[in-house]
């Protein structure tokens, strides 16, 4: 059996700590060891790891004043003398079982181990992650084609080709310990999971993607703008994060060219700071209510509806059948459906893409009474990015 490490990098996160390691020590793998990286705490989360370590002999706590993530990330994977690493962040947590569903691979000696992430905003709002690229095994020439051709940047989704997050993944650890090491050395907030992921893929030769969703990634505070995005050095250090990974890529046209495509998406998320919205669209569709692979019928062809739209399909999610809206009959090149004609489509849902809680009590009136609709049919929940 393979030994798996995790390293939990940790600065003032108290409130959630507790769940996140549990939810480690929990794990029904036997060959473990954890790293927790207090890395200058000063809310109570520095005493919470001492009292792990005290209380199970698989924990090692370091304390080290302020370094970083990516600094406190290296110091955990250096001292762990495991086969595999992988890493947790302090305010998410693991299923019980996540480990356990990577035996096979780990035994096959496979350099990355990937699986899904549970965006999480509370108990009723959740959110799994969708890619491209569907469970599989992937080595030498595929491995090359299928995933390092799109890996940072897929042109045909406007997004990444997998997902930079480092916590998602597990990795043999002779493959990412000389990745931890150098982009130690760069100073940057926003990018240090891509900085280390994206080159860790590159020398890679063998991946595997697990269709499991066992990583709950926390949303601590719904429109909040990151940190990173507020920094006055922004572009500077994304300048820093472009041509470290230009290096890391030794200049290969391939690469450099899905890195333009970042750096260029990465820019415009700077206009975050000025409540300016530049990815997918400012409002984030009703995931949590829609089953994946559902018929729908997309009502209201406004901001919401439109940024509604371009997600879903860019994300493959579900099936518009019909996009209707009570005031255009076409949106952009695209020709809406009649207004209100429920008859001619066979649809499992209608998501109504509008801001007004009062608006969308008439509408569901309407389509009730008039249109024949289905009340437990009709989703509607607005989330503002």
């Amino acid at each position: 059996m393979k030994s798996i490490g995790v390293v939990v990098p940790i600065y003032n996160t108290k409130n959630y700590l507790v769940q996140c390691v549990e939810s480690i020590l929990n794990q029904n793998y036997e060959k473990l060891q954890v790293v927790l990286v207090d890395d200058g705490s000063n809310d109570g989360s520095e005493k919470i790891c001492d009292e792990f370590e005290k209380k199970d002999s698989r924990i090692k706590v370091i304390h080290q004043v302020n370094r970083g993530k990516l600094e406190s990330r290296y110091v955990g994977a250096f001292n762990l003398e495991t086969d595999y690493i992988t890493f947790v962040d302090s305010d998410d947590w693991i299923a019980s079982d996540t480990y356990s569903i990577f035996s096979e691979y780990m035994e096959q000696e496979v350099d990355i181990i990937s699986y899904k992430i549970i965006r999480y905003k509370s108990a009723g709002y959740q959110i799994e992650s969708v890619e491209k690229i569907e469970q599989g095994f992937f080595e030498e020439t595929e491995y090359r084609n299928t995933i390092c051709s799109t890996m940072i940047w897929d042109e045909n989704t406007n997004s990444y080709g997998i997902d930079p997050s480092l916590c998602n993944k597990l990795f043999k650890r002779e493959i990412i310990m000389p990745h931890l090491e150098r982009a130690r050395k760069i100073c940057i907030l926003y990018g240090d999971d891509a900085a280390v992921v994206y080159p860790t893929l590159y020398s890679a030769n063998s991946y595997a993607i697990i269709n499991a969703y066992k990583y709950y990634h926390r949303i601590r505070v719904s429109g909040e703008v990151a940190y990173y995005f507020r920094d006055d050095n922004y572009y500077y250090k994304l300048v820093q994060l472009y041509e470290y990974l230009k290096e890391c890529f030794n200049g290969d046209a391939n690469y450099v060219r899905q890195l333009d495509m970042f750096f260029a998406h990465s820019a415009q998320l700077r206009l975050q700071k000025y409540e300016i919205t530049c990815n997918r669209g400012g409002y984030l569709a009703p995931y949590n209510k829609i089953p994946k692979g559902s018929k729908i019928v997309l009502y209201g062809a406004g901001n919401v509806g439109q940024s509604y739209y371009k997600q879903i399909t860019e994300l493959n999610y579900c099936q518009i059948v019909a996009w209707m809206d009570k005031n255009k009959t076409c949106c952009g090149s695209k020709k809406l459906s009649r207004y209100m004609d429920f008859t001619s489509v066979d649809y499992d849902y209608v998501v109504i893409a509008l801001k007004s809680e009062s608006a969308v009590k008439k509408i569901i009136q309407e389509m009730c009474d008039n249109y024949g609709v289905i009340a437990d049919k009709i989703i509607w929940e607005f989330h503002e990015l």
